[in-house]
């Protein structure tokens, strides 16, 4: 079980700090300074090798070090650091050892010796909950890495920060909201040293600002009350400086700041089916604030029971892909003076089209969405320009939200099969497969290969045409998990669509290691750094072009150069839905 100390800092001359504070394990250090730098260094700390990943940014706020520390650890188990911890000598073994004993705790408070907490805040261990989380102090939590790597801090808040406490509760409050299991150990891990806070500067008006928009962060519903309990609990530490009424009022007034700048949104979309347009919602109800509304029926007449009392509850509602539901959704947005915005994964008119299934109810819908919509996103901003080429009349509502990618998700995988390729799009004409088909058929007969094309979709008129060659194994509709170990196995994956606004397959097959062929017209290449002639089909079909790229590709894969060319900060869901979060309270 691997461990790391995640420490913020400011202002260190080097990585050497750490031995002031005891620390002998593996770490992570975020340096916040003038100098933008990043490092690993191996020494050697109480006669064992240690790795230091030390960091040097010209960022500041505590939250946005800690989350720069989180996104750069590998550790399975980590605990955060303030420079002014100094830690007992085994205390990596307490920790990893706690972890051991306890698997199916995500996080685990210890105890740090303080002058203020002489004692652990509780006599024996215990299961955590929304009250007892408030007396927590951050250099105390310790977590599972993996378990919390959706969530991480509100960098609204600590040290540094517009508000400049709560960070950790929020935190811990985010945990609990996600199902996530928070153990209370009252064993000490550390002691604190005694130094001036670089925070505190006294129960002035800014201190209680900061709380009353902590306590709304923590809780929209319960903030009322827990300003009131602490203004009235709290007294005897601040009446010398402001009376009980004074900092209600200034707690209320935090508490309304921050709502005016935070909305609460309803998504409002399919996340359970496992389609494209299903996963990118699922994605964004993972990083979104655990208030975000979601539907949880199936039943027609309980999904608009469903829409009519989230859209009322909302700041704010987000129709994620083509339904009818979404009339009625963006209608009651309108009445209830609600911000409203459609997400649009896809063109059924046009797509329709293309796969020679008109249908002129679905296209009204469509139309109508548009139409009702306060701001259209587009995933992609290839597919945000053909938009607005092709519906002139809502080009100044298109907007561009694009897709994200999660490389934490799936791991690439050396155990390949060298003549298995795959695509996604089963009989469906938009994805041109039946052309793909007779590109592999050119590379088995002039280079002898034998390849294998293993489809994955819904049958569509294209079908008997694809089932008709010996080499292909159609698999229909499958389970995700099963497409990534297809895709793990994989030396190649192919799109041959002639329209594709975003294309999040290629992106998974990539991130599973797989080498890609897409056409030009995927508006996933924008994700890329660079991209070379070889890796784009110029015309879907031109099965001559597809067998020469297919062979140039067999000899010399694109995966690894193109998974360095992706931003992994920028691009990952966790930025993307911060970026759209953005978006929509702007409206």
């Amino acid at each position: 079980m691997s461990f790391q100390v995640l420490l913020s800092a400011m202002f260190l001359e080097d990585e050497t700090y750490v031995d002031s504070l005891h620390i002998t394990s593996d770490a992570v250090v975020i340096n916040q300074c003038d100098r933008e730098m990043a490092v690993k260094k191996n020494r050697m700390s109480d006669g064992k090798s240690q790795e230091i990943t030390y960091v040097e940014t010209t960022q500041r706020g505590l939250s946005k070090s800690r989350n720069m520390a989180i996104s750069m650890a590998t550790a399975d188990i980590c605990i955060l650091c303030d420079n002014d911890v100094e830690y007992v000598s085994d205390y990596e073994q307490i920790i990893t050892g706690a972890f051991a004993e306890h698997e199916d705790a995500d996080v685990i408070v210890f105890y740090i010796k303080r002058k203020e907490k002489p004692v652990p805040n509780y006599s024996g261990k215990r299961w955590m909950d929304y009250l007892s989380v408030l007396k927590i102090f951050s250099p105390e939590i310790a977590f599972r890495r993996k378990s919390i790597e959706e969530i991480g801090f509100d960098e609204d808040f600590g040290a540094g920060a517009c508000y400049i406490m709560g960070e950790e509760n929020i935190f811990l409050y985010e945990c609990l909201k996600k199902g996530k299991k928070i153990l209370y150990l009252p064993v000490q891990i550390a002691t604190l040293r005694e130094e001036e806070s670089t925070w505190f500067k006294g129960y002035d008006e800014r201190f209680f600002v900061s709380r009353g928009a902590n306590y709304a962060a923590m809780s929209r519903r319960w903030s009322p009350l827990l300003i009131l309990q602490f203004a009235i609990r709290k007294r005897a530490l601040y009446q010398e400086n402001m009376s009980p009424v004074r900092a209600y009022h200034y707690m209320r007034a935090g508490r309304k700041e921050y709502l005016s700048k935070n909305i609460r949104l309803f998504l409002c979309g399919d996340y359970k089916t496992g389609t494209g347009p299903a996963n990118v919602t699922k994605a964004y109800l993972k990083y979104l604030k655990s208030d975000t509304l979601y539907l949880k029926t199936t039943s027609k007449i309980s999904r608009a029971l469903e829409i009519f009392f989230y859209t009322l509850r909302a700041d704010a509602v987000l129709f994620s892909g083509y339904s009818g539901q979404n009339i009625l959704g963006l209608r009651l947005a309108k009445l209830f003076s609600k911000k409203h915005a459609y997400l649009m994964h896809g063109c059924v008119e046009h797509e329709n089209g293309i796969n020679d299934e008109p249908d002129e109810t679905m296209n009204h819908v469509e139309r109508m969405t548009m139409e009702l919509s306060q701001k259209i996103y587009a995933v992609s901003n290839q597919f945000a320009e053909w938009l607005k080429e092709h519906y002139r009349e809502y080009a100044d509502k298109i907007d561009v939200a694009v897709n994200g990618i999660d490389v934490t998700l799936i791991e690439p995988s050396g155990n390949r099969d060298s003549h298995l390729i795959v695509s996604i799009g089963g009989g469906m004409p938009r994805k041109r497969i039946k052309v793909l088909c007779r590109a592999i058929e050119l590379v088995r007969n002039e280079y002898k290969l034998p390849l294998k094309l293993v489809v994955i979709g819904a049958v569509g008129k294209d079908s008997e045409e694809i089932n008709q060659y010996s080499f292909v194994e159609n698999r229909g509709l499958v389970p995700f998990d099963e497409t990534k170990k297809l895709l793990r196995r994989a030396v190649l994956f192919v799109q041959n669509s002639c329209f594709e606004t975003f294309g999040l397959a290629p992106v998974e097959a990539l991130m599973c290691g797989a080498s890609i062929l897409c056409t030009k017209q995927t508006g996933a290449w924008e994700l890329f750094g660079e991209v070379q002639e070889t890796d784009q089909i110029q015309n879907c079909e031109d099965e001559r072009e597809i067998a020469e790229k297919i062979m140039g590709l067999l000899r010399c894969p694109n995966a690894d150069r193109l998974y360095s060319e992706i931003d992994k900060e920028s691009t990952s869901w966790k930025a993307r839905t911060k970026q759209l979060y953005h978006k929509l309270t702007l409206l």
